[in-house]
């Protein structure tokens, strides 16, 4: 199974991506942030005087609407470029932001479902996705405990909650 964690930046999608990891049979590497540091550190390193790619990685928030134009730039033509890398090693697509790329992921049958984690957060203006771009929404306004409660159940009812899988123990 290939899955999509969509939502706004600090909702929780890394956090969700990583339980996942942790307690089913699916595999998660890294977000699509992750995946693209070393681009956006090639092409931000100057202007903002990052001497490293985690320095970069780590002042990311600062500038959400960069990244994502960056990764939409490398994606082009047909959205997938980072994807597909991605895809290739996990089973979790973390973090992308653009519909038509969402739209093309799923219509090259690359996902089989996509989750919007919905959290009181500010909106993200470099997401473009929203809950209703996707199959399913995890409520996560909560504690972290109920979020894995309520993640364990979902994992339970798909057939994805397999205890003998897991890869560490993450709790």
């Amino acid at each position: 199974m290939k899955i999509a964690v969509c939502g706004h930046g600090r909702c929780g999608k890394d956090t969700v991506s990583n339980w996942f990891d942790y307690s089913t049979s699916l595999c998660y590497h890294e977000s699509t942030s992750q995946a693209a540091a070393a681009l956006c550190f090639s092409q931000l390193r100057e202007k903002y005087g990052y001497i490293t790619v985690e320095e970069a990685f780590d002042d990311r928030h600062n500038h959400r609407e960069e990244w994502a134009q960056i990764i939409w730039a490398h994606n082009e033509p047909d959205g997938l470029t980072l994807y597909r890398g991605m895809l290739d090693t996990s089973d979790i697509l973390n973090g992308i932001r653009r519909a038509g790329e969402l739209q093309a992921v799923l219509a090259h049958q690359m996902l089989d479902l996509t989750i919007w984690i919905e959290r009181d957060v500010p909106k993200d203006p470099s997401c473009e996705i929203t809950i209703d771009d996707c199959d399913i929404a995890i409520p996560n306004n909560g504690t972290l405990e109920e979020l894995y409660q309520r993640l364990e159940r979902f994992s339970k009812v798909t057939g994805l909650f397999e205890p003998d899988v897991h890869h560490r123990q993450y709790r």
